[in-house]
């Protein structure tokens, strides 16, 4: 017979009041909640795939003007990707021009990140109404597809 079986076979348990019970399933609970909170926040803090900026923005309403639509991509993943592409184009509108349309990034590490400048500027063959414009970003990268908007805002001077 082993140090800790009784005669029943039965290893003993030790007795716990309701409140030795009570604390003891609170701990569990607020061990799993801190667990599920440090993974959502280790989700939070990893780096965006796409990060962009406008520079100048609101642009004034003239057909000289453009601004520089400034892109951060950024490889979350484990692996180097190739070849990976960078596009910006305006939604719903052909009142604004990107150039140029698309970037390739040839080689982009794990963990690294590629900035990518495009210029926006009105189109001189539309008419161009002051007002918001939303820019989509699209990074193909490894073969997931990430996605942004930025709004150019046009105002009238």
């Amino acid at each position: 017979m082993g140090i800790y079986e009784t005669k029943t076979g039965k290893v003993p348990l030790p007795e716990l009041s309701k409140k030795q019970l009570a604390l003891f399933v609170i701990a569990i609970i607020a061990l799993l909640f801190l667990l599920f909170f440090a993974m959502a926040l280790s989700e939070a803090l990893k780096p965006r795939a796409i990060v962009s900026s406008l520079s100048p923005n609101p642009l004034g309403l003239s057909k000289q003007q453009s601004t520089v639509l400034k892109v951060r991509v950024f490889n979350p993943s484990g692996e180097a990707a190739e070849k990976a592409l960078v596009r910006a184009e305006p939604i719903a509108s052909d009142s604004i021009i990107v150039f140029p349309p698309a970037h390739i990034i040839p080689k982009l590490g794990s963990n690294e990140f590629r900035d990518v400048i495009f210029s926006l500027r009105p189109n001189p063959s539309t008419k161009i109404s002051p007002g918001s414009y939303k820019i989509k970003i699209m990074l193909l990268l490894g073969g997931k597809e990430f996605t942004e908007e930025v709004v150019l805002t046009i105002k009238a001077v």
